[in-house]
């Protein structure tokens, strides 16, 4: 989706944080990284942030506008998922995600969110002739570090597909190899959301990482030797680098993360 700059906006963030160059672009957004968002809108644009709230959560957002009295300035704040592989947006909230343009000086409103993934908020603004300073407050926002992988922690993003990850870990035959893993990864629209186990209520087709009823979970593989993951350890056949992904043969509009923890039983 295309933003054209009509004006300049400034926004500061509470905490003495000052951010400049808003973005436009909905795949490269500016993080909200507190529970207050405040500042002066001057002209007329569109700009585009990251939100992190966790699955099940309801957010609540209240707008404060300082507005003209002639009917000259308008606010308008929407919320949605980050842009899909045939251009739509994927489905992250549930409830009114839309505060329609207006002219009132509180503008409120509510939704459940339905991913453990970031969603986007895009602040409109019409501000023509004199600048209009607003006050942004959120309730229900999750302001976690996202997890970083180490040695033994492998962080396996939702839209990898056939694009594997290398562990970095060298198994040999006869090793058993035992995963853990939490979080989740949306498939995007009536596909739905799933652990690492993956699902098996589709029908079996090609094209996948690894060949299984199972899809959409975390996938493993050594060399030739690949199998879905089910909870339980499996034995290496072979030498090789130990390669992870999600079993998703389309998997560019996924949200979601598996962070997997690998533990190697060495043979004798």
């Amino acid at each position: 989706m295309r933003k054209q700059i009509l004006g300049i906006l400034t926004l500061v963030f509470i905490f003495g944080t000052t951010a400049f160059g808003q973005s436009t672009d909905e795949n490269n957004p500016t993080p909200v990284t507190s529970s207050v968002l405040s500042g002066s809108a001057s002209g007329s644009g569109t700009y585009v942030y990251s939100l992190k709230s966790k699955r099940g959560t309801t957010v609540r957002v209240r707008a404060e506008l300082t507005v003209a009295d002639d009917g000259s300035q308008g606010f308008s704040l929407d919320f949605r998922g980050k842009a899909g592989v045939s251009g739509g947006q994927t489905e992250c909230c549930a409830g009114e995600t839309y505060l329609s343009f207006s002219a009132e000086p509180t503008l409120t409103t509510s939704f459940r969110i339905l991913t453990d993934e970031r969603f986007l908020m895009f602040l409109n603004f019409s501000a023509p002739e004199r600048a209009l300073p607003y006050r942004i407050t959120f309730e229900g926002l999750n302001f976690d570090e996202d997890p970083t992988g180490d040695a033994e922690t492998i962080i396996v993003p939702g839209n990898t597909g056939n694009r594997w990850i290398d562990t970095g870990i060298t198994v040999r035959r006869g090793d058993r190899i035992v995963l853990s893993s939490t979080g989740t990864v949306d498939v995007s629209g009536a596909w739905g959301t799933d652990d690492a186990l993956g699902t098996t209520r589709f029908a079996r087709v090609g094209g996948y990482p690894v060949s299984s009823p199972r899809r959409y979970g975390l996938a493993a593989k050594i060399g030739s030797q690949k199998w879905a993951y089910t909870g339980s350890e499996m034995l290496a056949t072979q030498n090789g680098r130990l390669y992870l992904t999600c079993n998703d043969d389309s998997p560019a509009d996924n949200n979601g993360k598996f962070v997997v923890r690998v533990e190697i039983i060495r043979s004798r």
